[in-house]
């Protein structure tokens, strides 16, 4: 009797990372996969039926948890995703998460019924945009590094924008202000080379942190909103980036946000859209 081949999942070896990126090149859905394992991220697995690569997933522990999961398109309709789903959920529950987010691609009528089959309820949109173009003529702008005597002013310039954007957009009806936490500054001091304050006198009035190509998040105080700050913010961030020699600038907008006005007048172009779901566990 042939013997069941089970679903496994497994961290990556030189060669695996090799044999997954040619597994994910050329889908789309594949992108943020593959932009994780060229960046050598942990939480990146392979997914093996058998002794076959079928996909790869990332996975994020912690009281909010992420998941990810691709199959190639060559070994879909089989059942394999079902496998995958519960492999990778029952990883993540060894650490109690509240609850676990995941995205697809917008219009992926499939992986939509998929999640929603599996207890995902889908929360909000976002899209991906990318700057090709030149560095911007600027002057001298009281932009900085940060620091760790900055915390306390700029997470809850941070906090509060990012809470008042999402009661806008309308998607996010149980958003709360963030509150600070040790481990929250720990974590903003760990990565402080790669955030920036927007100062106005002796007040901070801007928060940003960059992540390789990407403006990650960029945040202006509510009561400093609507004056070009953020215009001039988000063009130093261009240029930074550029300067660093990255050919392109990328960022996520929620959809419904406000700043998809400005990016969009500042030249940049969406690629696609996620749509983002969470499962209560």
């Amino acid at each position: 009797m042939q013997r069941q081949r089970t679903m496994a999942l497994k961290k990556l070896s030189k060669k695996d990372r090799a044999a997954l990126k040619s597994l994910l090149s050329g889908d789309i859905a594949a992108n943020s996969l593959l932009d994780a394992l060229e960046n050598g991220e942990d939480s990146l697995c392979g997914l093996w039926h058998g002794d076959a690569l079928v996909g790869g997933a990332a996975l994020e522990q912690g009281k909010n948890a992420f998941l990810y999961i691709y199959i190639a398109r060559q070994f879909r309709g089989k059942g394999l995703g079902a496998q995958a789903l519960r492999l990778c959920e029952n990883e993540l529950k060894k650490t109690a998460p509240v609850d676990i987010e995941t995205y697809w691609l917008h219009g992926d009528e499939n992986a939509k019924a998929f999640a929603a089959k599996h207890g995902y309820a889908y929360s909000f949109s976002s899209a991906l945009m990318r700057y090709s173009g030149a560095a911007f003529e600027l002057p001298v702008l009281p932009v900085r590094g940060y620091e760790d005597a900055d915390f306390t002013a700029t997470q809850e310039l941070s906090a509060r924008a990012f809470h008042e954007m999402r009661l806008r957009v309308g998607a996010f009806p149980n958003s709360t202000v963030q509150k600070p936490s040790e481990k929250m500054r720990e974590t903003w001091k760990r990565t402080a080379e790669e955030r920036f304050v927007f100062v106005q006198g002796e007040e901070i009035i801007g928060h940003a942190r960059l992540d390789g190509d990407e403006i990650d998040s960029v945040s202006i105080k509510p009561e400093a909103q609507g004056k070009g700050i953020g215009r001039l913010f988000v063009k130093h961030l261009c240029n930074g980036i550029l300067k660093s020699g990255y050919s392109s600038v990328t960022l996520y907008c929620v959809v419904g946000n406000w700043a998809r006005s400005l990016y969009d007048s500042l030249g940049f172009q969406e690629e696609y859209i996620e749509d983002y779901a969470v499962k209560t566990i």
